[in-house]
């Protein structure tokens, strides 16, 4: 058996879907996919509300005596704090552990004090889609946060005791689906402990949001990159579905399916996987969303992305002439270096490892830009060193992309997991049937051979069994027909084969002899 392949990359499949209510238009049951976004990279780890400790984060706060004057609705996102005041985070009254308050938030009088309540509000931008969030906080002494109206936790935090960054008993997650892509609002309402033993009449309120974010983007990939692929969907209707089913295809294949045995109605979320492109040009994945439900809708089950796959190559023209070098040993020459694939590139010269380190090439230009199906004429110069005798010699360079990406794939499957077609002939004896190696060249007739599958044997090899059954005494032939759409995408690449086998063997690729031990040797 013969088999040709290249490094072999597996895309790897992660899973995960975020799952929240939306007020979206109502049916009795209405599966979707609203949009498929892709990113270049997994979630980013990002801050999006900064401490006022590290950067003096401004807020729009109001101080009140009780918790009961506070406006109607004052944590929604759409509310005006027009008239608030302003001020920078830390808010608090002292310092603490080195920290100062950028705003003075101080209760006074005797139990229950006054100006016992803060609340605050901030306004920040997200860019992407948020995976998973927590919030951080230092606080003095309970705090209540909101996230969009949507709240974080209720009333956490200790009497007496300080502030600290951070404190455990005041942490929390954030519901990824709480966080809208652009405008977002940060409320909260912080309390000074109020009477029992120990009161220190203390306050501090500062806070952190972290987060993992997809940065989606509509940007070209180069050949061989793997995405981060988000399908947002869920359930349009009023009332939930069971057996959620979303398939991804491409190119007639499956790449993923995602199962979720119940969702409810006017719920949404996020799965996300990873693939690569397998194509140079436009690659399509096919997003298909069913269930276990009676839908009336079927126009929003479908959904098509679109991501391109580009190359980088660069070609060295090169005379074939040989230079003639004086008595100076200097040496001049020129060679044009031109970019044959999609991509601007910049391009940098320089001797070949192989050269000896007394011998300096220098070339001109050097690191420069090289658009797209344009060209640069390199001079170069060299001086033979003086131990360099009279004769022949190779002067070794490298061009190189800025690029450092390649791609692997299989360009021939084994037979062990997979059906594959070949065309074979075997002799009746001892006796070979050619004499020649024209039955390895792609033009060879080979009508009359018989078809078969890999592996051809007559017995199990390490558990895996044959396909094709081949015994006896005699010469085997073999053939298959690769179909390579544009041979230019592994100039310069590695081709690997590997070969399960028995005795002895010869491999050919049109017509080429690449090894074998036929006739030599104690067979294997």
């Amino acid at each position: 058996m013969v088999q040709i392949r290249l490094r072999w990359l597996l895309p790897l499949l992660l899973f995960a879907f975020l799952i929240t209510s939306n007020p979206l238009a109502v049916s009795e049951t209405d599966p979707f996919i609203k949009e498929v976004l892709y990113s270049h990279s997994t979630p980013e780890d990002a801050i999006l509300v900064q401490s006022g400790r590290d950067n003096a984060t401004y807020y729009r706060y109001l101080i009140l005596d009780d918790y009961a004057d506070s406006p109607e609705n004052w944590s929604q996102p759409n509310f005006n704090d027009s008239t608030w005041a302003v001020g920078a985070a830390p808010f608090g009254d002292r310092s603490s552990n080195g920290v100062q308050p950028n705003t003075d938030w101080d209760t006074s009088g005797s139990s229950p004090y006054n100006n016992d309540i803060i609340l605050i509000r901030h306004k920040f931008q997200v860019s992407g889609i948020v995976t998973s969030a927590k919030i951080d906080v230092a606080v003095a002494n309970f705090c209540t946060p909101y996230l969009n109206g949507n709240m974080i936790y209720d009333d956490k935090g200790g009497d007496s005791r300080t502030q600290e960054y951070w404190n455990d008993d005041a942490a929390g997650t954030i519901t990824p689906s709480s966080f809208n892509q652009g405008a977002n609002v940060l409320a909260v309402y912080a309390r000074d402990y109020v009477g029992g033993w120990g009161s220190s009449n203390r306050q501090w309120i500062d806070l952190q949001i972290t987060a993992k974010v997809f940065e989606a983007t509509n940007e070209s990939v180069i050949l061989g990159d793997t995405v981060l692929v988000a399908i947002n969907g869920g359930n349009n209707g009023n009332t939930a579905v069971s057996d959620f089913l979303i398939n991804v295809t491409a190119n007639d294949t499956l790449i993923t399916t995602f199962y979720y045995e119940n969702v409810p109605g006017q719920y949404y979320g996020n799965s996300l996987f990873e693939w690569t492109p397998e194509w140079r040009g436009v690659n399509q994945l096919y997003i298909e969303v069913s269930c276990n439900c009676s839908d009336a809708n079927l126009t929003n089950n479908f959904y098509i992305l679109n991501i391109t796959a580009q190359i980088y190559r660069l070609k060295t023209i090169i005379s074939e002439n040989i230079t003639i070098v004086d008595n100076t040993r200097d040496v001049n020459f020129s060679f044009t270096i031109r970019n044959t694939g999609d991509l601007n590139d910049t391009v940098t010269i320089s001797e070949a490892d192989s050269m000896p380190g007394n011998l300096i090439m220098d070339f001109y230009p050097n690191n420069f830009p090289l658009p797209v199906g344009q060209f640069q004429k390199i001079n170069a110069t060299a001086r033979i060193p003086s131990n360099y005798v009279d004769g022949n010699h190779n002067l070794s360079f490298k061009v190189e992309s800025k690029y450092n990406h390649f791609k692997t794939s299989p360009l021939l499957q084994r037979g062990a997991y997979a059906d594959v077609d070949w065309k074979w002939i075997n002799s009746t004896d001892e006796n070979e049937i050619y004499n020649n190696t024209n039955w390895t060249k792609l033009n060879f007739d080979d009508s009359d051979w018989k078809n078969g599958n890999t592996p051809f044997g007559d017995n199990a090899l390490g558990g895996i069994d044959y396909k094709t059954l081949w015994e006896g005494e005699n010469y085997g032939y073999f053939r298959h027909l690769l179909n390579i759409s544009d041979i230019g995408l592994y100039e310069g690449g590695t081709m690997k084969i590997s070969v399960a086998t028995n005795n002895y063997g010869n491999h050919y690729i049109n017509g080429l002899y690449i090894y074998g031990d036929m006739n030599t040797g104690d067979g294997h």
